[in-house]
């Protein structure tokens, strides 16, 4: 949890500001924990000019109601070495107000930086990426379906041009021996692929 100061309005009197501790020395978020002993009220939290690019008040102007207690989270933004400043709180437009001394012990200079391998800028590559998607399909299919693909692709053009040259039953004829021969191409090439019995079985 973040270290929170406890602040107190209306405890002393009517606006009036009390906190529990009026330094803080911290590199992290911190918040306010704001107790009304009175009447409505808005608590204003700013920070002071040093530390303006640094703290960042989530609720800057926060409404408290009668005998509530509200959370104020302040958070730590990223600075070079220690910064030291104010945190001003205020109620009724400035009438009554206080300030709490801040000192912010971390931060991350230019001295402070990592050097990182510019090996590990340069993005992997997968060699397999240079491969063309052809050769893939030439692998998973295998020459000798390619080369029974463009035998039997020829023998049906030839087939086709025939009757449409030649007509009657000798066309017809033709187509049909022509297909009979790409199916037993087909046949004998299945065999020879497919894997021998297991003896065993």
């Amino acid at each position: 949890m973040p270290e929170s100061i406890s602040v107190y309005v209306n405890r002393s009197g009517h606006g009036t500001i009390d906190v529990g501790q009026s330094t803080l020395s911290t590199d992290r978020a911190f918040e306010l924990s704001v107790e009304n002993h009175g009447d409505p009220v808005h608590l204003y939290v700013s920070p002071g000019s040093t530390l303006a690019d640094t703290l960042t008040v989530q609720r800057p102007n926060t409404y408290v109601d009668a005998d509530e207690t509200v959370t104020v989270p302040i958070s730590v933004h990223g600075h070079d070495g220690p910064l030291s400043g104010t945190l001003s709180l205020e109620t009724r437009f400035g009438a009554n107000s206080t300030a709490i001394d801040v000192t912010l012990t971390g931060g991350v200079g230019d001295d402070r930086r990592v050097d990182v391998d510019e090996r590990l800028a340069t993005p992997a590559t997968d060699d397999r990426s240079t491969d063309h998607p052809l050769d893939r399909i030439g692998d998973a299919i295998g020459p000798e379906t390619i080369a029974l693909g463009g035998l039997a692709t020829l023998a049906l053009l030839v087939g086709l041009a025939t009757a449409a040259v030649v007509e009657g039953p000798f066309a017809i004829l033709g187509i049909v021996m022509v297909c009979s021969g790409i199916a037993v191409g087909v046949a004998l090439l299945v065999r020879d692929t497919s894997p021998p019995d297991d003896p065993r079985s």
